[in-house]
């Protein structure tokens, strides 16, 4: 009887035991599912074939990805680095200035400030080598009125905007000045005396406090509008202060020279961008 019902025990236990799965998680069980173990493996198998599957899918899609970028970045630096070392050849062949001469010059990266004295005045020129180039390449008329085109490359130059600012008496004269228009082609019933110009020309006028700076506040006379007279007066008391035609050459070679460099270093750091 004894043997009959201790039979019967071991018979219950093993039936309740392979079909009992325990869901585990690190250190703790955290439920028993008795279902037919058949069906409960089926069914394991089946979300594991899936997760696979898709982490797979995953893997495969982040590998393709990352290649092509890397590949993408490669071709970056090694271009690069044959740009950059072309680029400082030409440099070292002296591309424009390195300085201005009879001025002191303060540089903070694209920015640039010329100072110097005459007598009790302070005669400053600010300007921004960003966005300045250009080529300095002149269309020539044929005959028929057709454009020839030269055959060497045009060279690239810098022609920023530039502000001049004479202090005096605690008032500054704030004129801003833009470089003409090297590129504007001779009609053909024209001569060179016709279109004739300065190197440069001013786009406005303002006066304004000293430690004051020019805003919407202030008052500016544009050059569309100003006398002619008065517009004159003015480039005279610009040319008076060395401000005139070899000081626009001046600036235009150290503003080309100094643009060279920050678009070196420029390329330098998208090199060094893609070969990270």
């Amino acid at each position: 009887m004894i043997s009959k019902m201790c039979f019967r025990f071991t018979s219950v236990s093993r039936s309740i035991f392979s079909t009992a799965i325990a869901t585990r998680t690190p250190g703790r069980i955290a439920h028993v599912s008795l279902v037919p173990s058949r069906q409960v493996s089926h069914v394991g198998l089946r979300q594991r074939s899936q997760i696979l599957t898709t982490s797979n899918s995953i893997r495969n899609s982040w590998i393709q990805t990352r290649c092509a970028q890397s590949e993408a970045d490669q071709a970056m630096s090694e271009y690069l680095a044959s740009e950059i070392k072309m680029e400082k050849e030409m440099g070292a062949k002296g591309k424009g200035k390195e300085s201005m001469p009879g001025w002191e010059t303060e540089c903070n990266g694209c920015n640039v400030i010329l100072k110097k004295m005459r007598g009790d005045e302070t005669i400053t020129v600010k300007f921004n080598v960003n966005h300045s180039v250009d080529s300095n390449f002149d269309d020539t008329y044929s005959e028929e009125g057709d454009v020839a085109e030269k055959e060497e490359e045009p060279e690239l130059v810098s022609r920023p905007m530039f502000s001049v600012e004479l202090s005096k008496g605690g008032t500054i004269l704030q004129m801003t000045c833009v470089f003409s228009d090297a590129n504007e082609p001779i009609e053909p019933d024209q001569t060179e005396e016709d279109v004739f110009e300065d190197a440069f020309s001013i786009d406005d006028v303002a006066l304004l406090r000293q430690g004051e700076s020019n805003s919407e506040a202030v008052y500016s006379l544009t050059a569309g509008v100003m006398d002619a007279d008065v517009y004159q007066l003015l480039m005279n008391m610009l040319d008076e202060r060395d401000i005139g035609e070899q000081f626009a050459q001046d600036l235009q070679s150290f503003a080309t020279a100094y643009e060279h460099k920050q678009y070196i270093s420029f390329l330098e750091g998208l090199k060094a961008f893609a070969s990270k």
